[in-house]
C-alpha cells in the first residue's frame, strides 16, 4: 500500500510540474494571464480536494463531514471555472 500511495503522489506531483510550465509559459511567453490564472485557480482547487481526500486515508474519520463539505466547494468552484473557460473560448 505505502508503494501505491508513494507512485500515485509521484505522479501527481510530475503532473502538476507540467501544468506549471502550461501556467508559466501561458503567462510569459503568450501573454494570456487570464487564462493563466484560470490554470492557477483550478490548481488550487484540485490540491484543496487532494487535502480532502487525504484525511480519511490517513485514519481521521473526524474529517469525513469536512471532507465531503470542501468537495461539494470544489467540484462548485470547478463548475464556475467551466463557464469561465467556455466563456473565454467564445471571446
Amino acid at each position: 500500500m505505502a508503494r501505491v500511495i508513494a507512485d500515485t503522489t509521484s505522479s501527481f506531483n510530475d503532473i502538476s510540474q507540467r501544468i506549471n510550465q502550461c501556467e508559466k509559459a501561458l503567462r510569459d511567453d503568450l501573454n494570456r494571464t487570464d487564462l493563466a490564472g484560470m490554470i492557477r485557480q483550478i490548481q488550487d482547487c484540485e490540491r484543496a480536494k487532494f487535502e480532502a481526500v487525504s484525511i480519511p486515508l490517513l485514519g481521521c474519520a473526524d474529517g469525513v463531514k469536512t471532507v465531503k463539505t470542501q468537495m461539494w466547494k470544489t467540484q462548485e468552484e470547478e463548475r464556475d471555472f467551466s463557464e469561465d473557460i467556455r466563456k473565454a473560448n467564445r471571446e
